[in-house]
């Protein structure tokens, strides 16, 4: 059976950017009219779009949310996914739809860290798990395609330049740790659009358990204050000097020595008692 071909969300061709700071000489200025047409940011409230500002990673989980279901809002957040996001926090729900379609795993530390900027390896890792949700992608490493990869990322980094969705540099390098900024997101999300269009992912993975809260330890009972025994008591009284000194530690932090029996107030009583120290 065929298929019918999917809509992708339809790419700006006028580069007449929405923007203060977005001028249409720009080279992103493509991208960001399409950017901010297809629902995805609006921008800041002063009319800027600030393309040289890094992208944090709450607010690609944001992004990412908007592309895959225009005009949707993400759904309260009504636990914690990960020990740094509260449920109040303005990503939590985009967050935790990342979260669930497997895009991202968090630190192993449990945190997300949603206010640290998303470097554009780890940009390319979220973009190739968010494309192999719809069909199965090769991430084969190819260490030659930039100067700079290998290792943990290559593979994706690798798929990414394969699709025609990043370049590099023109001096071969693709630079997986640096930030990636509003502007280059704005593109590269473009190019992914041009390519692909929107994927849909299903949830995948369960939340964390809710941690059980830790049990408040019972309080010592009060000690109940003793009625005053008065001088009521001699050393001759006890049989031994542990039994006299029980006594008086009993009733000492009430009404001191009431019955006299600390001759030298050492607090050491009747010391001429059998088992006297």
């Amino acid at each position: 059976m065929t298929l019918p071909a999917k809509a992708n969300v339809p790419a700006a061709t006028t580069p007449d950017p929405p923007f203060s700071d977005v001028s249409s000489s720009h080279p992103f200025a493509a991208s960001i009219t399409w950017l901010a047409s297809s629902g995805v940011t609006g921008g800041y409230t002063d009319g800027t779009f600030r393309p040289t500002t890094s992208v944090t990673r709450g607010q690609f989980a944001a992004f990412l949310y908007r592309y895959s279901k225009p005009g949707q809002s993400a759904a309260k957040c009504t636990r914690q996914w990960f020990s740094d996001i509260s449920t109040s926090d303005p990503f939590c729900g985009h967050i935790t739809w990342l979260a669930g379609t497997g895009i991202t795993t968090g630190y192993k530390d449990g945190r997300f860290r949603g206010s640290a900027p998303i470097s554009r390896a780890e940009m390319a890792v979220m973009l190739q798990r968010y494309r192999s949700s719809e069909a199965p992608v090769a991430t084969t490493c190819d260490a030659s395609r930039f100067s700079d990869v290998s290792g943990t990322y290559c593979g994706s980094i690798t798929w990414l330049a394969n699709t025609g969705i990043t370049t590099g540099y023109t001096d071969g390098s693709f630079r997986p740790n640096r930030n990636i900024d509003r502007g280059q997101f704005a593109a590269f999300l473009d190019r992914y659009n041009t390519k692909f269009g929107p994927s849909n992912p299903p949830t995948v993975v369960s939340p964390p358990p809710t941690p059980k809260p830790t049990p408040k330890p019972t309080p010592k009972p009060t000690p109940t204050k003793p009625a005053n025994p008065g001088d009521s008591k001699n050393c001759s009284d006890f049989s031994t000097w542990s039994q006299a000194q029980a006594w008086f530690a009993r009733y000492f932090p009430y009404y001191g020595d009431v019955a006299r029996l600390d001759s030298d107030k050492d607090g050491i009583v009747c010391e001429s008692l059998p088992g006297a120290p």
